[in-house]
């Protein structure tokens, strides 16, 4: 199993036992999905963010992964 594999696994744990799941994960998860070439999951994981209403407290890795 991959590194996004393994993300997609403990981002599920914590949906599943009920935690809110910060906005840096849904941004780290983002990226990992864009790297993959999954470029429709990234855009859900980076609505996420914005939904988690955080977006401007932390630097969204998944924009710079853009211009890499």
């Amino acid at each position: 199993m991959g590194l996004l594999g393994k993300a997609k696994e403990i981002v599920n744990k914590v949906v599943h036992s009920g935690m809110k799941v910060p906005a840096c994960t849904w941004d780290e998860l983002a990226t990992l999905y864009y790297k993959d070439n999954q470029i429709e999951k990234a855009v859900d994981a980076m609505t996420r963010v914005f939904v988690a209403k955080v977006f401007v407290t932390i630097k969204p890795h998944f924009i710079y992964a853009w211009f890499e």
